[in-house]
C-alpha cells in the first residue's frame, strides 16, 4: 500500500493541508498521498491503535479539537513522546510514525510556522539588531505559547511584551514558558519603539472584531505579522502596508509550518521555492 500522512479533526473535510502536501509530493516525485481523516472526540486513542499497527502510515496533523488530546495520549500517558527540542506547550499539532518501530514522535510545529517566515525577514539584519529587538505578542493561548517560545529562541536577548485581554492572562503565559518579559492589556498598549508585532490571537478574523492596535508608532524597519489567514489581508495587515511596514500574513504560518510537518512524515525537506508556490496559489483561491 502506498505511504500516507492525513490530517484529523472534527470537522476536518475545510482544511487546506490534502492541497498543500499534495502539491509538494507530486513536485518531488515521492510515492505517497496525504488525505483528511475524521476523527470524532473520544476516539482518538483508537484511532492512534489503529494507525500506529499500519507500515504505511506516516503520521498525521492534528486540528481542533484533538490537540490536546493527542498530547495527552503521546507525552503523558506515554504512547510516545515529544521529539527533540520540541517545547512543552500541553499541546501538538503533528504526530510522525517511525513504521520500523511503531515508534510515534509528537510535535507542535506551529512554532515553525513563526519563525520560518519571521526568519527570513530578519535574516537581512544585522546580529546585534536581532539581538536587541522589542517584539510584541498578541494573545495568551495555545498559539501565542508556540510564538513566544520559538521568538526566544530566534532572537535570544529579545525583549517581549505579552498583550492580552487582561494582565493576569499575559502574566500567567510568560510565567508557564519561564520567559521574562512585561505584560500589558491591549485597551492600554502602546506599540511605540516596538520591533516586531505579532497577533496571535483571533482579533481581525472574519466574524470578530479587529485588532485595536495601530503599529504607526512602531520602528521604521517593523514588522507585522498576523496568524489569521481569514480574511487573509486583515484590517492590521492594510493598516501595516500602507504606513509602509512589512507584513507576514497568516498564510505563510500555515505553509511553513506545513513544511515542518511534511519533512517529519517523508524525511524531505520542502524547498523554499516550493513553499512559496503554495503560498501564492492558496492566496489566489
Amino acid at each position: 500500500m502506498k505511504a500516507y500522512a492525513e490530517v484529523i479533526g472534527d470537522p476536518v473535510a475545510h482544511s487546506r493541508s490534502p492541497f498543500i502536501h499534495n502539491f509538494w509530493l507530486g513536485e518531488l516525485g515521492i510515492d505517497a498521498e496525504y488525505r483528511t481523516c475524521r476523527v470524532e472526540a473520544g476516539k482518538v486513542g483508537a484511532y492512534l491503535s489503529e494507525r500506529r499497527a499500519d507500515p504505511s502510515w506516516r503520521g498525521c496533523n492534528i486540528t481542533i479539537p484533538h490537540k490536546e488530546t493527542a498530547y495527552r495520549l503521546i507525552v503523558t500517558e506515554g504512547a510516545g513522546g515529544l521529539g527533540p527540542g520540541e517545547g512543552d506547550f500541553g499541546a501538538i499539532n503533528t504526530i510522525a510514525h517511525d513504521p520500523l518501530t511503531g515508534a510515534m514522535t509528537g510535535f507542535n510545529t506551529d512554532v515553525e510556522g513563526v519563525t520560518g517566515p519571521l526568519a527570513r525577514s530578519l535574516a537581512r539584519r544585522e546580529a546585534a539588531q536581532r539581538r536587541a529587538l522589542r517584539i510584541a505578542i498578541v494573545g495568551a493561548g495555545g498559539a501565542a505559547r508556540a510564538a513566544l517560545w520559538g521568538l526566544s529562541r530566534l532572537c535570544p536577548g529579545a525583549a517581549f511584551t505579552v498583550l492580552a485581554r487582561r494582565d493576569e492572562q499575559a502574566r500567567a503565559l510568560l510565567e508557564a514558558m519561564g520567559i521574562p518579559g512585561t505584560v500589558k492589556s491591549i485597551a492600554d498598549a502602546s506599540l511605540e519603539g516596538m520591533d516586531v508585532l505579532l497577533n496571535a490571537s483571533p482579533l481581525g478574523m472574519t466574524g470578530k472584531p479587529p485588532l485595536a492596535l495601530s503599529p504607526a508608532a512602531m520602528n521604521r524597519n517593523a514588522i507585522i505579522f498576523d496568524m489569521v489567514y481569514a480574511p487573509l489581508e486583515t484590517p492590521l495587515l492594510r493598516q501595516s502596508r500602507s504606513l509602509g511596514f512589512e507584513a507576514v500574513d497568516g498564510l505563510q504560518m500555515l505553509v511553513a509550518q506545513a513544511a515542518g510537518a511534511f519533512q517529519k512524515f517523508f524525511g524531505v525537506p520542502v524547498p523554499q521555492p516550493l513553499v512559496d508556490e503554495v503560498h501564492q496559489r492558496l492566496a489566489r483561491q
